[in-house]
C-alpha cells in the first residue's frame, strides 16, 4: 500500500518507546500539512477500491469484503484497514510516528467520535484553521493518529492518560459535534470536556 512519506520512517523509527529520548503520546500531535496529506492517502485509497471491510464488526454488520467508500471511511475503519495494515504490531508505533522523527507538541486538542465519516471530520478541520488561523505546521491532537494503535497505553490514572497529558498543553480545543451530538455520548469525550472547563481552555464546537 503506498504512503506519502519515506519508508525508512517505518524502520527508523523505535518499537516500544521513544526515538528523540522523550517522546510520550501526548507530544504525537499531527501538522495540518500532514493531517491533508492523510486525508490525500485515505481519498486515494477508497476512490480507487483499495480498502475494503476486513474486521469482525463488519462481519456482524454484512459489510465484511465490501469497498469502503470515501463518503463513510471512519477512524475505526482508519485504525482496522490502514493504520494496522501498514504499521505491523510487531513494530508497532503511532500513526504520527511514520510522519514526522520528531515530537510535535499539539497546538489543538480534537474531541471526536470515531463513528463520524472522516470525510465531515476534515471539512470541519478546515473549516477550523480558516477561522482560527492555523498554520500548515501547527499540530493537533487526534487519538487515532497519536497513539499506537495495538497498543494503547492510557495510563494507570486519568491524569497519566494522553487525552488528559495532551489536553494540559493544548493551547485551543476542537469538539467534533454531528447532527446528534454522538460525541457527547463517548465517555472520554465527556472527560475532555470536563477537563477543557477546568482548565479554561478556549473551546470551539
Amino acid at each position: 500500500m503506498p504512503i506519502p512519506w519515506h519508508a525508512d520512517l517505518l524502520q527508523a523509527r523505535a518499537g516500544p518507546g521513544d526515538r528523540d529520548g522523550n517522546r510520550i503520546p501526548a507530544q504525537n500531535g499531527i501538522t495540518l500539512a500532514q493531517l491533508r496529506n492523510t486525508a490525500k492517502l485515505l481519498s486515494r485509497l477508497c476512490k480507487t477500491g483499495l480498502l475494503r471491510h476486513t474486521s469482525e464488526f463488519s462481519r456482524a454488520s454484512g459489510e465484511y469484503g465490501c469497498v469502503i467508500k470515501w463518503t463513510r471511511i471512519n477512524m475505526h475503519n482508519i485504525s482496522q484497514e490502514v493504520i494496522k495494515k501498514i504499521i505491523h504490531e510487531e513494530n508497532s508505533c503511532s500513526w504520527v510516528e511514520i510522519c514526522s522523527r520528531k515530537a510535535q507538541k499539539p497546538k489543538v486538542f480534537v474531541s471526536h467520535n470515531w463513528s463520524e465519516p472522516f470525510r465531515d471530520f476534515m471539512t470541519a478541520i478546515e473549516l477550523y484553521t480558516n477561522s482560527a488561523g492555523i498554520g500548515v505546521h501547527d499540530a493537533f491532537f487526534i487519538c487515532t493518529f497519536a497513539n499506537d494503535q495495538w497498543n494503547v497505553d492510557l495510563g494507570e490514572t486519568l491524569q497519566e492518560s494522553p487525552f488528559y497529558l495532551a489536553l494540559s498543553g493544548a493551547q485551543q480545543v476542537v469538539l467534533m459535534l454531528d447532527k446528534t451530538g454522538s460525541a457527547l455520548s463517548r465517555i472520554w469525550c465527556v472527560f475532555e470536556m470536563r477537563t477543557t472547563l477546568e482548565k479554561e481552555t478556549p473551546l470551539s464546537i
